[in-house]
């Protein structure tokens, strides 16, 4: 029973390890192809929302199994394209030998319940918060930053001024 298990184990990783070098080899091609149209003359977001204050989100799961965490937070509503999302986060830890490691993703979840996942890889990636239609970001000088969320279908979703960065489907 037991070489069955080592069997089964080892073609898990592989599949994982060659799912993974092709998500890789997608990115690579997807960087090429997406093109962020950022006006360079465009007024600084910030600027547009000087009133804006950061009020904790609601995290409606959270989890700390085989010392890891898991959590979802909730940002709220965006409407991209006419279609009206409700935006939710999810970052994850799991221990190694050699540390902690991380993912991020961002969940788009449309009204009919079409549900949409972003890859974003580190929490400091992910927004914080969605004011006026704009995902807001925490930058490094603890300063808010805002953008509207392009889509370019289920392969990546992408913030332009400041932000400049995509995340990608999964």
């Amino acid at each position: 029973m037991r070489p069955f298990l080592i069997l089964i184990l080892f073609l898990f990783t592989q599949c994982t390890s060659e799912n993974q070098k092709e998500l890789a080899e997608e990115r690579v091609v997807l960087d090429s192809i997406i093109n962020l149209d950022v006006d360079e003359n465009k007024i600084a977001v910030v600027e547009l929302f000087p009133e804006y204050e950061y009020i904790g989100k609601d995290t409606i799961f959270k989890s700390s199994d085989y010392g890891g965490e898991s959590e979802l937070i909730t940002l709220g509503v965006c409407e991209i394209e006419s279609v009206q999302y409700s935006a939710i986060t999810k970052f994850s830890s799991i221990p190694f030998a050699d540390g902690m490691r991380g993912r991020s993703f961002l969940y788009l979840i449309s009204m009919d319940n079409d549900t949409i996942i972003y890859d974003a890889e580190m929490p400091e990636e992910l927004p914080i918060d969605i004011y006026k239609n704009n995902f807001v970001f925490l930058n490094q000088n603890n300063e808010y930053e805002f953008s509207e969320l392009q889509l370019f279908g289920n392969d990546a979703a992408c913030f332009n001024a400041d932000i400049n960065k995509c995340f990608w489907g999964w």
